[in-house]
């Protein structure tokens, strides 16, 4: 059932996904960006992921669309997306490049919850074995999102504290001053 569930969600997050690309206004970006962001929220609940769908759900649909939406109140959208056709193909092709080189790579990955992936036979019996002993923490996941992973942790953080900072400054500009 959960399987189906995460497929239906998968095929609208898609849909929202193209929806995107397609939409013409800045105002419906923001707003389609909000629904897909809650739809990946409810996909990695899905997968057994609640920590990290809550932080999707409160940093993607909520504050995200905040502070997108307050950008918009700051700048002139229409200014802001109006590029000629060739333009935006030129965008386009380092995009689908990309876009390319992440599928290349995700086909070298292991199946979802392959009990023989090298994760699950090392890293994971690692830290449930050591976490209590290395790190006098009582709970697993804290001792591997605070400890082990907090480098990672930190630079997550930092990526959203930059994400607000990069709004308040577009914010602090007024309508006659150029971006």
């Amino acid at each position: 059932m959960i399987l189906y569930a995460a497929e239906i969600v998968s095929l609208l997050m898609a849909v929202s996904a193209l929806a995107i690309v397609w939409a013409r206004d800045m105002f419906s970006v923001v707003a389609l960006m909000a629904v897909y962001s809650g739809f990946m929220a409810v996909v990695l609940a899905l997968m057994g992921a609640p920590d990290v769908a809550f932080m999707e759900a409160v940093v993607g649909p909520s504050l995200s669309t905040v502070f997108l939406l307050g950008l918009m109140w700051w700048i002139n959208p229409e200014e802001a997306t109006r590029y000629p056709a060739a333009r935006r193909l030129l965008a386009l092709l380092p995009a689908l490049g990309l876009g390319g080189i992440v599928l290349y790579g995700v086909n070298g990955l292991p199946p979802f919850g392959e009990p023989t992936a090298a994760p699950m036979e090392h890293v994971s019996p690692y830290y449930i074995e050591h976490a209590m002993a290395d790190m006098a923490t009582p709970n697993v996941v804290a001792a591997i999102l605070a400890d082990y992973r907090s480098l990672d942790t930190l630079i997550e953080a930092a990526v959203v504290v930059t994400g607000v900072l990069a709004c308040l400054l577009i914010m602090m500009y007024r309508d006659d001053q150029t971006v």
